[in-house]
């Protein structure tokens, strides 16, 4: 005798069962990914800010850190603004 099961019920199960085979594989949680991505901006951020102020360009920041031109510009921008 087999169990009916309805689609939503199957797509939960499939769900379920993905999700466990990620976290098998080594793959984090979004949230926990997230945070560690706010971890190094953070650290960056201090970074480029301790080498503003030691009176360092943009460009040699970037060439400094081995950023790319236009995050070394994202980065500088969000110290400007706070």
């Amino acid at each position: 005798m087999t169990t009916i099961i309805g689609e939503e019920e199957k797509k939960r199960r499939e769900r379920i069962r993905s999700i466990n085979n990620r976290r098998k594989n080594g793959q984090i949680e979004r949230k926990v990914y997230i945070e560690e991505q706010q971890i190094k901006t953070t650290d960056r951020l201090i970074q480029v800010e301790t080498l503003l102020n030691k009176g360092y360009k943009q460009k040699q920041i970037v060439e400094e850190l081995g950023l790319y031109k236009g995050r070394g510009s994202q980065l500088v921008k969000q110290i400007k603004e706070v």
